[in-house]
């Protein structure tokens, strides 16, 4: 239960200008809200919004300047602890945005300029070890980011485990970022999880990655998949349309190279990626190699040997987990 108290005071800050407040109370009397506003002859203006939690503690600071958000907006835990601090300009994101784990423990710092991402964003695990360093310059992400495991270790590479055994993978994003970036943010959301190698050809590539293998409905396999985010090709408001552009390069498609599968239209690539089964010269500048296996050759041979169909689809399932991992 909640009460609603109006206090107008009016105290004038100028010849045509007055604060106003608005007061909302829990039934224990202790306060909820407090909204102020500034009232001109022409508008009223919120100015700053305050609210807290049932206990007395505050829960969030809100700041307007002209009808916008500007200055800094802090949010607590109920614990009085400090959970986010951001700070607008103008309406726009500006500065610093930090999180924090409810034990105090920084867990995110970002930067914004004038509403874009730009600098050094910077993730941490809830045991204080740093997650992920990435830099972003006017709204573009730039350079490599680096990932580090809980336990301080910097991730380098990707492990495709199957019922066949695990694959090791080297990512190559100095010649790709892309693709690699592409690669890496679904395999941190999970994104390949349980899909499988739908396309065997022996002498050849396993291909796989298509988020359709999920299902039992075999006619759609190696038809869907899309970029981790917008890079510039396809809609940006319909992510199943989001493509990668070709970063063609000079690495060879030899035994265990990692490259990502395409239309015939250069800059068609989604998620769906092939390991070369052998070399594969023909394709060299002409797909994007992201990638090599280090360890597990072996599996791709027993993969790419299963019985299949007239499409090339193993007659059984191979389902894919990846993940990061140390060599």
């Amino acid at each position: 239960m909640k009460r609603l108290l109006l206090i107008i005071l009016f105290i004038s800050v100028g010849f045509s200008q007055q604060l106003a407040k608005v007061v909302e109370t829990y039934a224990n009397g202790n306060i909820l809200s407090i909204t102020s506003h500034k009232e001109t002859r022409n508008r009223i203006e919120k100015v700053k919004y305050v609210e807290y939690y049932e206990n007395g503690q505050k829960e969030l600071v809100e700041t307007y300047k002209d009808g916008k958000e500007d200055g800094k907006w802090t949010w607590w835990y109920e614990n009085g602890q400090k959970n986010i601090e951001r700070t607008y300009k103008d309406g726009k994101e500006d500065g610093k945005w930090t999180y924090w784990y409810d034990n105090g423990q920084k867990s995110v710092e970002r930067t914004y300029k004038d509403g874009k991402s730009d600098g050094k964003w910077t993730y941490w695990y809830e045991n204080g070890q740093k997650k992920e360093e990435v830099t972003y310059k006017n709204g573009e992400r730039v350079g490599l980011s680096i990932m580090w495991s809980e336990d301080g270790l910097i991730i380098k590479n990707v492990c495709i485990s199957t019922d066949f055994g695990i694959m090791i993978l080297e990512l190559y994003p100095e010649v790709a970022p892309k693709h690699v970036e592409s690669f890496i943010q679904h395999v941190k959301n999970g994104y390949y999880n349980g899909t499988t190698f739908h396309r065997v050809i022996p002498g050849f590539v396993i291909q796989g990655g298509d988020p359709n293998s999920r299902d039992n409905n075999r006619d759609d396999d190696g038809q869907g998949g899309h970029a981790a985010r917008y890079f510039g090709h396809g809609d940006e408001n319909v992510a199943a349309s989001w493509t990668l552009p070709a970063e063609f390069n000079e690495r060879p498609h030899i035994t265990g190279a990692l490259s990502m599968a395409r239309a015939q239209e250069n800059n068609s690539a989604g998620s769906q990626f092939f390991i070369c089964a052998a070399p594969v010269h023909q394709l060299d500048n002409k797909y994007t190699v992201f990638g090599q296996v280090i360890s597990g050759l072996e599996v791709i041979q027993k993969i790419v040997n299963v019985p299949r169909d007239r499409l090339d689809n193993p007659s059984d399932k191979i389902e894919m987990e990846i993940d990061f991992c140390e060599k």
